[in-house]
């Protein structure tokens, strides 16, 4: 399934989104690079992941983010 990740950024810069699993492991990379400030969005494509819970961390210069993604077929 694909999960869409929402989020706004309050200034324009370097911007990693990644996703890791339960166990931290990095299990993809949404986002590496620049983007200018405003909302944006990142599909997260998880067809070859198992059910389960996820975590995203969204770094943007000294802003970092987290959050939990449900992932069920």
């Amino acid at each position: 399934g694909k999960t869409n990740i929402h989020y706004n950024l309050t200034q324009s810069g370097e911007v990693s989104l990644n996703v890791f699993d339960i166990d931290g492991r990095q299990v993809g990379t949404l986002v590496n690079g620049n983007q200018e400030s405003g909302p944006h969005d990142a599909i997260f494509d998880a067809l070859d992941l198992k059910n389960g819970v996820y975590f995203y961390r969204l770094q943007s210069g000294n802003d970092v983010k987290t959050g939990k993604l449900m992932l069920a077929r």
